[in-house]
């Protein structure tokens, strides 16, 4: 099982700049950057080992990030959402760069 915290700083093999977890369960997590004024998003199955082949955009939310997170975690959960099988990677978290907290 990955140990995942909030607010904790993941790096991925294949991403230059970390993300930051602002959602968190047992089987999933949401992740957050912002670059250059634009939000970035990542969601984390860890049950099925897979994440978002690239972080998604959403720009037309309020600016209220967590909150976002939070909807997308319960959606997950509640299978509402899911992270697309033919836009899918396997989940690459760098654990040499992400830092336990």
């Amino acid at each position: 099982m990955v140990n995942l915290k909030l607010n904790q700083e993941v790096y991925f093999d294949d991403e230059k700049q970390p993300m930051k977890v602002l959602a968190v369960s047992d089987r999933f997590a949401v992740c957050f950057r912002e670059e250059n004024e634009t939000p970035y998003f990542l969601n984390l199955d860890f049950i099925k080992n897979i994440r978002n082949k690239e972080p998604f955009i959403f720009k037309r939310i309020d600016g209220d990030y967590q909150k976002f997170c939070d909807l997308q975690l319960k959606e997950l959960e509640e299978g509402k959402s899911e992270i697309n099988k033919r836009n899918c990677r396997e989940l690459n978290i760098d654990w040499k760069c992400t830092k336990n907290v």
